[in-house]
């Protein structure tokens, strides 16, 4: 893209079988979209996905979307994903497990990591909600836990947590709620 910005309305979908590169460059890539698969990487062979320095960034164009905002990760490497814009409850779903540096969500907001999928964050993560604006993260089911390997000095203010491992660092938690069955 040549380091320039990226608006994409609905979404993108770059999962398939044939050869294809995708060169994200330095640009601010925005997407507006709030449906399933909004950043789908569901099936990756043959991509080759180039991050560089560029920010992934989901703002819904409603701040109060009918539908989830999905981020199918692929299991590729990402330079900075952000996630705003949203006063209601509908969440925020990462599967595929994808390598994050940067992940920043603006409260309030709700957060689904895929069941049995761990989301890697190489760099010191600070989600801070408010006692009027919360997070709640949550793993996608009741029984099965996502997991978060955060890197360290990482930590979460004002969240509902529930059946989240968090590995490699111990995330501080002040003023957030155990939901239950939270690990790290």
């Amino acid at each position: 893209t040549n380091d320039n910005n990226v608006i994409l309305l609905v979404a993108f979908d770059g999962s398939g079988t044939g050869t294809r590169t995708l060169n994200m460059g330095d640009g601010l890539w925005t997407i507006k979209g709030s449906n399933n698969n909004t950043w789908n990487y569901t099936t990756v062979t043959g991509l080759t996905h180039n991050t560089n320095g560029s920010t992934l960034s989901f703002i819904p164009s409603t701040p109060t979307p009918t539908g989830a905002v999905t981020f199918v990760g692929g299991g590729q490497s990402f330079n900075t994903v952000t996630y705003s814009g949203v006063t209601n409850a509908n969440p925020f779903i990462i599967n595929g497990g994808p390598t994050i540096a940067n992940l920043q969500f603006t409260a309030p907001g709700a957060v689904t990591i895929a069941s049995g999928t761990t989301v890697t964050i190489t760099n010191a993560f600070s989600w801070i909600g408010t006692s009027t604006n919360q997070f709640f993260f949550s793993s996608s089911s009741t029984a099965t836990s996502a997991t978060i390997a955060a890197a360290a000095n990482s930590s979460i203010q004002w969240a509902g947590i529930r059946r989240m491992t968090f590995t490699g660092n111990t995330v501080l938690a002040p003023n957030c709620f155990d939901l239950r069955s939270n690990v790290g």
